[in-house]
C-alpha cells in the first residue's frame, strides 16, 4: 500500500528490494526485487508566463511575416501531457490577418496591415496540452464553421496569394476536436488551394492565375471533419468574388473607317458612329472618346452619349461635323481616334478615319476671258480649229458647250451655225466664211453635265480676205 501519495512529477520510477522470511530458527527467506514505474496524470494546466503581451508591428509588413513566438509550459511530465498544441482565436469573426504555428507557437501575418483601416487587433491564444482524456471519448459534436462565407481577391493575383481562412470549431478533446479541411466542389481549374490542416486558401501555386473575364465568381463547397472514429462532418459555401483589374484595351471593331460625306452636308451632322469595347468592368470598361493629331481646328468633334438603363449602360460616341465642307478647298481628311478607359492608369487605343468630300454642283464654269477676237482667212478649211476656249473646271465633271450667232436662236441646227465648240474647247467652222457676213457675233454658253447654271461669254469673229 502507498504511505503517501505518489507525484510523477517528483519520482517516476521506484525500483524496490522486496525480502521475505520465515520465523523458523534458522530462518529461510527470500528476495524479489520489484520495478515500479508512475504513469503521470494529465493533472497540470499549461500556462503562459504573460497574461496579457502587446506587440508593435509595422504595417505594410509581407505576409508571412514572423511577429511573436509563444512559449507555453506545462507542468506534467509525460509526453502527451506536456505537449502543448498552440490554437488562435480571433476577435472579428472572418477576419483572417494572422496565423499561429500550431506546434511551434509562432505568429505571423496573414494578410496586409494596413493602419488606417485596423490600427489594433485583439487576438486570443490557446494553449492545449494533448492528453488523452479516457473518460470522454465518444465524438458526438460536429465541427462548425466559424469564418466568413465570403472572400474577395484581385484578378492576376501573383501565385500563393493569400485568398481566405477557413476556420472551424470542434468542442470535443483530442482526436475527436481535431479539423482537417477539404474542397469538395467549385474549384474551377484548380484555381485554388485549401491547406488541410491550417484552412488557409491560397491562389493556385502554378499554372493559372485568376481572370475576372474568365471566371468571376466561384462557389467552393468546403467539408470540414475530426479525427474521431467514426469521424464527424460538416460542409459550408464559400463564395469568392473576383475583383476587376484594368488588364484590358479598349478595341475598336476595325482599325481603320472609310467614309463619304457630301461637301453640303450640314453643320452638327453626325457622320459615324463610334463603339469601341472593353472586356474590364464598371470604370475600368467604361470608354470615352477623343481626336488626336486634329490638324484641322475645330472643323470634327466627337459627342458622347449613355446608351441603356441605369444599371446596364454603355458609352458610345459620334464623329460629329462642326463647319461647312468645301470640297473645292479640301477633298479628303484624316483623322485618328483615341478610346481610353476611365482605369487607374487608363489603357487606350486608336483607330484612323479616312474622309472623302463628294462634290456637288455649286460652281458654274468661268472662262478664262470675258470676251474672245478671232481673226480668220475666210478660205480657211473647214473644221480647222481657230481658237482654243479654257476655263478652270471646279465641278470636276465633262462640260457641255454650244455657241450661236447673237441675233439667232440659241443653239442653232449646224446649217444655221457657222462654228462648232465641242467640249474640247476648240472653235471649229462648219461652214465657208466667204458665205457669211465678215464680222460673226456670237455667245459662248458653257454649262456642267447634268446641270442648269451656264456662264455666257461675247465672241466676236472677224473674218479676212485671203
Amino acid at each position: 500500500y502507498l504511505s503517501k501519495e505518489l507525484d510523477y512529477e517528483t519520482d517516476s520510477h521506484f525500483f524496490l528490494q522486496v525480502i521475505i522470511k520465515d520465523y523458523n530458527n534458522p530462518p529461510q527467506n527470500s528476495t524479489l526485487f520489484l520495478s515500479i514505474d508512475v504513469e503521470d496524470k494529465n493533472d497540470h494546466s499549461p500556462y503562459f508566463q504573460d497574461d496579457f503581451v502587446v506587440i508593435g508591428i509595422e504595417e505594410n509588413v509581407p505576409v508571412g511575416t514572423p511577429v511573436y513566438t509563444f512559449n507555453a509550459k506545462d507542468g506534467d511530465g509525460s509526453f502527451l501531457n506536456s505537449k502543448i498544441e498552440y490554437s488562435l482565436e480571433i476577435s472579428n469573426v472572418g477576419e483572417n490577418q494572422f496565423l499561429i504555428h500550431p506546434l511551434y507557437g509562432t505568429l505571423t501575418t496573414a494578410s496586409s496591415l494596413d493602419r488606417e483601416i485596423t490600427c489594433s487587433v485583439i487576438l486570443t491564444v490557446f494553449a492545449e496540452d494533448q492528453a488523452i482524456n479516457l473518460t470522454d471519448h465518444i465524438n458526438d459534436n460536429s465541427p462548425s464553421f466559424m469564418s466568413s462565407p465570403l472572400s474577395y481577391v484581385m484578378e492576376n493575383v501573383e501565385m500563393g496569394f493569400l485568398v481566405h481562412h477557413v476556420i472551424a470549431k470542434d468542442p470535443d478533446e483530442g482526436r475527436n476536436g481535431q479539423v482537417t479541411y477539404h474542397i469538395l466542389s467549385g474549384n474551377e481549374n484548380k484555381a485554388f488551394v485549401l491547406d488541410k490542416i491550417t484552412g488557409t486558401v491560397t491562389s493556385l501555386l502554378w499554372g493559372f492565375f485568376l481572370d475576372r473575364e474568365d471566371i468571376s465568381n466561384f462557389t467552393l463547397v468546403i467539408e470540414c471533419h475530426d479525427l474521431g472514429s467514426p469521424s464527424r462532418s460538416s460542409t459550408a459555401q464559400l463564395c469568392v468574388t473576383v475583383l476587376d483589374e484594368n488588364d484590358h484595351s479598349p478595341l475598336f471593331a476595325e482599325t481603320q473607317y472609310q467614309i463619304s460625306v457630301t461637301e453640303d452636308l450640314e453643320e452638327g451632322s453626325a457622320i459615324l458612329d463610334l463603339s469601341a469595347s472593353d472586356k474590364d468592368a464598371g470604370l475600368n470598361g467604361e470608354v470615352m472618346y477623343s481626336i488626336i493629331d486634329d490638324t484641322y481646328g475645330n472643323l470634327f468633334s466627337v459627342e458622347t452619349s449613355v446608351m441603356g438603363s441605369e444599371t446596364s449602360y454603355k458609352l458610345v460616341g459620334s464623329l460629329v461635323l462642326n463647319s461647312a465642307l468645301d470640297r473645292e478647298t479640301a477633298t479628303s481628311y484624316q483623322l485618328v481616334l483615341l478610346a481610353s478607359d476611365h482605369g487607374m492608369p487608363s489603357l487606350n487605343s486608336t483607330a484612323t478615319i479616312l474622309i472623302t468630300v463628294l462634290d456637288v454642283n455649286d460652281n458654274p464654269p468661268v472662262f478664262s476671258s470675258p470676251e474672245y477676237h478671232v481673226h480668220v482667212k475666210e478660205s480657211i478649211p473647214i473644221g480647222t480649229c481657230t481658237l482654243l476656249v479654257s476655263f478652270p473646271c471646279f465641278g470636276f465633271e465633262p462640260q457641255t458647250q454650244t455657241i450661236c450667232p447673237v441675233a439667232q436662236p440659241c443653239p442653232l441646227p449646224s446649217p444655221y451655225n457657222p462654228l462648232l465648240l465641242p467640249s474640247s474647247g476648240e472653235l471649229l467652222p462648219l461652214a465657208p466664211f466667204a458665205e457669211w457676213p465678215p464680222i460673226i457675233k456670237a455667245l459662248l454658253s458653257v454649262e456642267r453635265r447634268g446641270s442648269c447654271p451656264l456662264s455666257q461669254y461675247h465672241l466676236r469673229v472677224t473674218s479676212q480676205e485671203s
